[in-house]
């Protein structure tokens, strides 16, 4: 039976050659199954080997250090992340010590050149006018006051004259004379504040108490205008005019914001004992001094600095600028501050007057509040055994107590700062007027220093490390149950490779007829045997049909072992083999193949092999069609064999005339890629009927092979 009558010699030579070819089955084999035919002892054997033993010792140590792993590792992520999280809080610490420092040293600096220039202006003004110190008295004092309180953050300034035994007499006539000029400037800084709080929207100026007093004056007392320089008993409640022949005097003169009360002009400032010291290193030095701090509210606190001037602070607060926004003084420390002023500005300059103010530290301190600015500590201490201690929290500045509070874990972290030595060491052309003094630091000196507290470093601590560490921890644990999951699952696919060894049968069927199967496993039985005796047993036993495989390294049934033997010499027992009355066999091959793949690429030539034996595969299987082998472009597949099949002719033509009708559509399939000529090959398909031998012919590799006239004939 054909399609074409068209003569191929070279087909033809491989017919007649056809019986004298080794068959091979291409079907896949899985090289680990096991043979049906192993023994309960091997299996024994195999399980409970030396090898085994050391895999088992291996899954021990290998999860043993998957354990200290996971330990190290989360340990390690743990302390890396908590030590970053430290290291945060070290820089941002840093950031705002420095910051604070800056800041702070800053408003002392600006505070410095707004009480100059206030100075300064004293004296133009005493110049300009003629004025001849002490009887001198600024205009608008109320006005420049209120500029140089917004500069320096203070609470107040005072303007005292320096005054002797022998122009005492002639300035407090002076001073009587302008006390009328008193009552003006008090009207005139109301009438700013209220004109100033319309401008800026408040709806009320605040105003002091009905019952206004300090200390325990008197109403009537307060409001009397004193002739004299004079000063008050330590409880405030009486007026003591200084005696002649106790000067100099430094009585106050001029104020701002103005109280509402005259009392308090000529009062003598040296004659209060926590302003001596100050008072008097100025006028020796020229210099500005700090004073010591007063806690005014501190009841163990033995000190002119009473409970009246207190409620002075209390009154400053409430009539300056700080009036929309006071809240109650908390009693915390006050450092005054003082400078000089000049009767000029040669080299031959006198003091002759002073410039008074304080130093409130928690509104100094509130220029560095920010909300990145949480627990933070400040320890303030002078040369006069004076310390204390505030507290930085975001929006408020505590005082927290006249001693140093920090924590002693952050001594190590802590920045601190001379105020005296960084305004003296900034001091330039570009930073100091022509009148500016240095700041005294012989009488008194302070130092700052900033440490973070515990609540700063909680800021800072997170469940980070113990988040991470966790999540590494459940990764590790996930692991280690995939790694004991997947080790059962190989232990138990190990047992059912063993145990189901005897059930691969199907695959060797797929290669060998069933009739010869049960002599293949005799004979490799055999063999195994005898290489145990010889010591050579394969710990890893491939499956028993690797002397069958087509793909097998020289061990075929009976053969050689690959070592270079002759295998004719090893072949043992009766030849596998058996005679199929009734079988149909058909060839199949290309018309025009060998000129068509002399002029292509071996790529195409075996292309266009694939293709059309792949889908003669398909049919085959669909029709229960036997294929034994491909010789270049013929086809080789037999019915009625290995099972007998009483309709083998009629399934094979049937098979025939798929075949011819698959190659069709398959060379137009590949017509685009492998050329137009393509289409000129032609299916040439021989079938016959009849008697065939078939068996296993053993040697270096081992084929299902059918041989006969059958054979020949188709």
């Amino acid at each position: 039976m054909g399609k074409s009558d068209a003569d191929d010699s070279a087909c033809d030579g491989d017919r007649a050659s056809l019986s004298d070819h080794d068959v091979t089955a291409e079907q896949p084999f899985e090289l680990h199954n096991r043979s049906s035919h192993s023994r309960h002892d091997e299996k024994q054997k195999l399980l409970d080997s030396n090898v085994n033993r050391r895999t088992r010792t291996m899954r021990v140590v290998a999860f043993g250090v998957l354990i200290l792993s996971a330990a190290t590792v989360c340990s390690i992520v743990y302390h890396y992340i908590r030590s970053s999280e430290k290291q945060h809080f070290e820089e941002t610490f840093d950031s705002q010590a420095a910051r604070i420092l800056e800041l702070f040293h800053q408003s002392v600096d600006a505070r410095l050149q707004a009480i100059d220039s206030l100075s300064t202006a004293i004296t133009t003004f005493a110049a300009a006018s003629g004025s001849t110190f002490p009887n001198v008295t600024i205009p608008s004092f109320e006005m420049l006051g209120c500029n140089s309180r917004i500069l320096t953050g203070s609470l107040y300034i005072m303007f005292a004259l320096l005054i002797t035994d022998q122009n005492r007499a002639g300035w407090e006539a002076y001073a009587e004379q302008k006390q009328g000029q008193f009552y003006e400037t008090s009207s005139l800084d109301v009438a700013q504040r209220q004109r100033q709080d319309v401008r800026l929207g408040h709806n009320k100026t605040p105003a002091l108490p009905t019952d206004f007093e300090i200390g325990d004056f008197d109403i009537a007392m307060q409001f009397q205008f004193i002739p004299s320089i004079h000063r008050t008993n330590p409880g405030g409640s009486e007026i003591m005019v200084e005696p002649q022949g106790t000067g100099p005097y430094l009585p106050i003169w001029q104020v701002s914001p103005v109280l509402p009360t005259p009392a308090v002009l000529k009062i003598n400032l040296l004659a209060y004992s926590y302003l001596r010291g100050s008072l008097e290193t100025l006028l020796a030095t020229q210099h500005a001094v700090i004073e010591e701090a007063s806690e005014l509210k501190d009841p163990n606190k033995q000190s002119d600095f009473n409970e009246g001037t207190a409620e002075s602070v209390e009154v400053f607060l409430g009539i300056g600028q700080f009036r929309h926004d006071k809240e109650e003084y908390r009693g915390d420390p006050i450092s005054p501050f003082h400078y000089p002023v000049f009767d000029n500005f040669g080299e031959d300059r006198k003091v002759v007057g002073v410039v008074a103010t304080v130093i409130y530290w928690r509104l100094h301190f509130s220029t560095a509040l920010s909300d990145e600015v949480k627990g933070i500590t400040c320890v303030i201490e002078n040369t006069l055994n004076q310390t204390f201690s505030f507290e930085l929290a975001q929006n408020d500045v505590v005082y927290v107590g006249k001693r140093d509070t920090h924590e002693s874990k952050y001594d190590g972290m802590v920045f601190e700062a001379d105020i005296a030595d960084y305004i003296n060491a900034t001091k330039s052309a570009a930073t100091r007027s022509y009148t500016s003094v240095e700041l005294d630091r012989a009488f008194s000196n302070y130092k700052i220093r900033v440490y973070p507290t515990s609540d700063m470093e909680d800021e800072f601590h997170t469940y980070n490390p113990i988040l991470f560490s966790g999540a590494i921890l459940i990764v590790f644990i996930f692991t280690s149950a995939v790694f004991i999951i997947y080790d059962c699952m190989v232990e138990r696919r190990q047992q059912v490779v063993v145990d189901k060894a005897a059930k691969s049968g199907a695959v060797v069927s797929s290669l060998f007829p069933e009739s010869v199967q049960a002599r293949l496993y005799q004979e490799h039985d055999a063999q195994n045997q005898t290489k145990s005796q010889q010591g050579k047993t394969n710990l890893f036993t491939k499956a028993k049909f690797d002397g069958f495989h087509t793909m097998n390294k020289g061990h075929g049934v009976g053969g050689g072992d690959g070592d270079g033997r002759d295998p004719s010499k090893a072949l043992k027992g009766a030849p596998i083999a058996d005679k199929f009355e009734n079988a149909s066999i058909l060839f199949a091959d290309l018309v025009g193949f060998t000129q068509w793949s002399s002029s292509r690429k071996a790529e195409d030539v075996f292309h266009l092999l694939e293709q059309m034996y792949g889908a003669f595969d398909r049919l085959a299987r669909e029709m229960n069609v036997f294929k034994v082998e491909t010789i270049g472009d013929c086809y080789l597949a037999a019915t009625g064999l290995p099972n007998p099949q009483p309709k083998h002719a009629v399934i094979m033509c049937q098979f025939a005339s798929g075949c011819l009708k698959l190659i069709e559509s398959t060379l137009r399939n590949l017509m685009d890629d492998l050329g137009t000529d393509t289409m000129d090959l032609g299916l040439r398909v021989g079938m016959h009927s009849g008697e065939v031998t078939a068996g296993v012919l053993r040697g270096e590799k081992s084929r299902f092979q059918v041989f006969g006239d059958t054979v020949n004939t188709a």
